[in-house]
C-alpha cells in the first residue's frame, strides 16, 4: 500500500515539472590549423552602409551669347567662306619629301640656269651685235669662242656658264642651218676668220635632217 502511493507520488511530481527543449548538439571541435573566424564591429560593419554618397559635379551653364558673338568674330576675320572650306593640313612629312625629292630639285636648277643664260644671252647681244645679235641668222663662230668670250668678260660671268651659253648655242637649229649652207665663221667682231671644213658642213646637215628640219 506504502509502495503504491510512492510511486503515484513520483508520478506527481514528474507531470508538475516544466519541459525542457531539448540541448542543442555540440558544434564539433575546430580542426587543427584552421583558420579563426574573425568578428567585425558592429561599428566597422555598418560603416560602409553609412557613408554619404558623393554629390555629382555639374557643368556650368554655357554662355550662349558670348560663345555665339565670339564664333561670329572669328569667322568674320577668316573672311568669306571660311566655315564651309576648313583648311587641309598636308600629310605628315609630305614637306620634307618635297624639300628632298631630286626630280624637284633638278627642275628648279634647271629653271635658274635657264634664267642666268637668258640674261648673259642680253648682255651679250648688246657687246657683240655682230655674231650674237640676231638669233634668228647666227653666223658660224670661230672655233675656241668660248676662250675668247671669258677673256672679254673678265671674269664677269662664271666660265662654266660661257661654256654652257656657247654649247646651246651652237646646237640651234638657226646656227646649224647656217652651217649647212657653207657660212664663213667670224670672231667677236664679226670678221670672217676661217672657212667652214666639208666635214663641219656634212655634220651639220645631218644633225639637220634627224631633227626632220632643212637648212
Amino acid at each position: 500500500m506504502s509502495r503504491i502511493r510512492l510511486e503515484d507520488l513520483r508520478a506527481r511530481i514528474g507531470t508538475a515539472r516544466p519541459m525542457l527543449p531539448p540541448a542543442a548538439p555540440a558544434a564539433p571541435p575546430p580542426a587543427l590549423g584552421a583558420a579563426k573566424p574573425t568578428r567585425v564591429p558592429p561599428a566597422a560593419a555598418g560603416a560602409s552602409s553609412a557613408r554619404p554618397p558623393a554629390p555629382r559635379l555639374q557643368a556650368p551653364p554655357a554662355r550662349t551669347g558670348t560663345l555665339r558673338l565670339a564664333l561670329g568674330r572669328v569667322r568674320a576675320q577668316a573672311g568669306p567662306g571660311s566655315a564651309s572650306a576648313p583648311a587641309v593640313k598636308p600629310p605628315a612629312g609630305a614637306e620634307h619629301k618635297k624639300a628632298t625629292d631630286p626630280r624637284i630639285d633638278q627642275r628648279q636648277a634647271e629653271r635658274r640656269r635657264r634664267k642666268a643664260l637668258a640674261a648673259l644671252g642680253a648682255v651679250l647681244a648688246e657687246r657683240f651685235p655682230a655674231v650674237f645679235g640676231d638669233a634668228a641668222t647666227p653666223p658660224p663662230l670661230v672655233i675656241g669662242i668660248d676662250r675668247e668670250l671669258r677673256r672679254a668678260l673678265d671674269g664677269e660671268y662664271p666660265h662654266k656658264l660661257v661654256k654652257l651659253f656657247v654649247v646651246r648655242w651652237v646646237r640651234r637649229p638657226p646656227y646649224l642651218a647656217a652651217i649647212a649652207v657653207g657660212m664663213p665663221r667670224r670672231n667677236l667682231a664679226g670678221e670672217i676668220v676661217e672657212p667652214l671644213r666639208p666635214e663641219d658642213i656634212a655634220f651639220a646637215a645631218a644633225t639637220l635632217a634627224a631633227r626632220g628640219a632643212s637648212p
